[in-house]
């Protein structure tokens, strides 16, 4: 039996997590414990925690250091081979951990697996994850199907760096392969970059061997608080994860890399800021980004255009 660790960093969310809760211990395939990070709430979140008297809680408050240190930590504290994240505003359906269960034995040699999502709250898009995939994603990275289940060959790498369909809640990695393949960044640890994820999914996906599962099994909440609600925030911190993964998969050794079928994830990004800054008349910011970039008529212009600009 497949035995999983379930990790939660929070922060000032006392109600919201204990929603989260209900919907982890409704799981018809019981997880084995679950790790609440507390991330220096001011709230009563441990007072809650604490009502809940479960077993399987083990409740850790450490200082403010930001989500995707929280979150860390409590890989590194887990106690069982699979280690499940859910962030403590959002809901697992109940058959989330029994649906990964089955993909892992599917596929055993995978060494982290995603599941398909929906969003709620006032600022969800998708009804269905997957579904909002390009063509050319859905068709250009499988390795094998079999009706739901998913296992990924190495073209999904490239294929992540424009299109993810994969979030924190959703997914379940080898605590031992998170540790052997640095999928935390000693350089960007601790800086808020809004997709710090982002760096986990791609360092698995580089060194690893991913499934997925096309049912619906997680809602991710929506809403004005939700870090990853930042379109700017996000490209910005996905530049910086690009090239650091880039550099760390070289110093690892890991050749099979392309920079050049890489690089045009940084470029779009990086055009989309220029234009954003543009807009928004912000010269400083649009001059650093505009400086990276291969050069462009329109933009040179803007460049100029904004030179007058009072």
């Amino acid at each position: 039996m497949i035995k999983f660790s379930v990790v939660i960093p929070t922060y000032n969310r006392a109600e919201l997590l204990l929603e989260t809760l209900d919907s982890i211990l409704s799981q018809t395939y019981p997880v084995n414990e679950i790790i609440v990070i507390d991330d220096g709430s001011s709230d009563d979140t441990q007072a809650q925690v604490a009502a809940l008297n479960h077993p399987l809680i083990r409740y850790i408050k450490q200082d403010n250091t930001g989500q995707n240190i929280a979150r860390h930590n409590g890989v590194l504290k887990a106690n069982y081979t699979w280690v499940a994240l859910c962030d403590s505003d959002d809901l697992w359906t109940p058959d989330h951990i029994a649906r990964l269960a089955d993909l892992i034995e599917f596929y055993p040699s995978c060494d982290f697996v995603f599941s398909n999502f929906s969003e709620f709250g006032n600022s969800s898009r998708y009804l269905d994850k997957f579904a909002s995939a390009p063509i050319h994603w859905q068709t250009s990275s499988f390795y094998q199907t079999q009706d739901d289940f998913r296992l990924y060959d190495g073209e999904l790498f490239y294929q992540l760096l424009d299109f993810t369909p994969i979030f924190p809640s959703t997914l379940a990695f080898k605590k031992e392969k998170y540790i052997a393949y640095n999928a935390i960044s000693a350089n960007l640890k601790g800086q808020n970059l809004g997709a710090e994820d982002f760096y986990t999914t791609l360092m698995f996906a580089a060194k690893g061997i991913l499934a997925s599962d096309s049912k619906i099994t997680a809602k991710i909440r929506k809403h004005d608080e939700n870090h990853s609600g930042s379109n700017l925030k996000n490209m910005e911190g996905e530049i910086l994860i690009i090239e650091e993964i880039y550099r760390q998969l070289n110093q690892d050794g890991i050749n099979n890399i392309q920079f050049a079928k890489i690089e045009p994830s940084i470029q779009w990004r990086l055009n989309a800021l220029a234009y954003h800054y543009f807009q928004n008349k912000d010269k400083a910011n649009f001059n650093r980004v505009y400086h990276r970039l291969p050069f462009n008529f329109k933009l040179f212009f803007k460049k100029y255009a904004l030179k007058w600009m009072a």
